[in-house]
């Protein structure tokens, strides 16, 4: 069985940040225009435009340097954020960009010889069935031979698969998905899957997309055999441009070993809150910073920080302890599940988070 739903894939983050720098600039140079023909229409009118559009991209990479992120305004924002909002919110906020994760423009056709050039992880696996929360419902494969990528020691013994495309609208059974409908995935049938990984410290376990809708099953004869002639045939200095996707973050409980993985402290005023997660139990919030203690690149004024629900309060301090972000600055990431967030009055009383306000008042 050979599924190919739609054949289009999401852009990398670099290819979405890139198109969405370019329609800003458009976006700006068309405010430009029309500037000047108001101007020139109303002789002594004068106008003043202020446009600011920043790309939130939250997986894995973003735009080079970051765009400057202006003081929040008050704006009402009632309707995006619930009862907890300060009502304060970035001017240049766009809900539904972020959720959707791109607009159609952002997907791009590829063949499956390129789907399979770009997949972190190639593999044959035994589908064992759903795994279902309140957060929506995942495929769960048995790898049984890799051709590419390597897996964890828990990887092993089970991938999360999300599913791809309309099917996620849709119950995937042994029973099938509709009335009169063969099943998407049959329970103990084997698997040629074609497969992005994406790491994140939100997750609760690693999470696989199939690139493009692209697997074939093992009854499927013809199929499974051209199919993998064409995983053979990719050469064996073809490597995909990234093992994965996402920002790096520690399982580690070791307070110490968190330190040594967070690339950015810093201490911030929870500004408001943008949006809660539909996916997981988080909620992406607008925060001020207000010291820094520790920062490898540019300092932005304000930053986005996805928080596990019922960490933080509005309008309270904090002090956070983030990964390396990279190209995706002014959006950040925890750089651990559990040892990441603490009140101000908390990080000064654990001794080697003390030590960090004292080496900046120090400086």
């Amino acid at each position: 069985m050979l599924l190919k739903r739609k054949g289009w894939t999401m852009k990398s983050y670099d290819e979405m940040s890139r198109s969405i720098l370019r329609r800003r600039d458009e976006y700006l140079e068309g405010r430009k225009k029309k500037t000047r023909s108001i101007l020139k229409a109303a002789a002594c009118a004068s106008v003043s435009a202020l446009v600011v559009i920043a790309a939130v991209v939250f997986v894995k990479n973003g735009i080079a340097g970051g765009p400057k992120i202006p003081v929040a305004t008050e704006t009402d924002i009632s309707a995006v954020s619930g009862p907890e909002s300060s009502g304060r919110i970035p001017p240049d906020w766009d809900r539904r960009a972020f959720i959707a994760g791109g607009k159609d423009k952002d997907k791009i056709i590829r063949t499956d010889e390129e789907h399979m050039a770009h997949a972190t992880h190639i593999l044959d696996a035994v589908y064992l069935g759903t795994y279902t929360t309140e957060y929506g419902t995942e495929l769960m494969f048995l790898p049984t031979k890799v051709y590419r990528g390597e897996l964890s020691e828990k990887n092993k013994m089970t991938i999360y698969v999300q599913p791809y495309g309309d099917m996620d609208e849709q119950v995937i059974t042994s029973e099938g998905t509709q009335e009169g409908e063969q099943p998407a995935y049959e329970k103990g049938q084997t698997y040629l899957l074609v497969l992005e990984k994406h790491i994140s410290v939100y997750y609760e376990h690693d999470k696989f997309v199939i690139s493009g809708g692209l697997y074939v099953a093992a009854n499927d004869r013809d199929k499974w055999i051209e199919y993998h002639d064409k995983v053979d045939a990719l050469s064996a200095e073809s490597v995909p441009t990234e093992i994965m996707y996402g920002e790096p973050w520690t399982e580690s409980d070791n307070l110490d070993d968190v330190l040594l993985a967070s690339d950015h402290i810093f201490i911030v005023n929870i500004d408001c809150e943008l949006d809660k997660n539909p996916y997981g139990p988080t909620t992406l919030y607008y925060c001020r910073v207000k010291q820094v203690l520790r920062q490898t690149s540019d300092i932005p004024e304000h930053i986005y920080v996805q928080l596990f629900n019922g960490t933080v309060r509005i309008g309270e301090d904090y002090v956070l302890l983030l990964s390396d972000v990279g190209k995706t600055n002014p959006v950040f990431s925890l750089s651990s599940r559990c040892h990441s967030v603490y009140s101000v009055g908390e990080a000064q009383s654990i001794p080697v988070l003390q030590a960090l306000f004292t080496d900046w008042y120090s400086k």
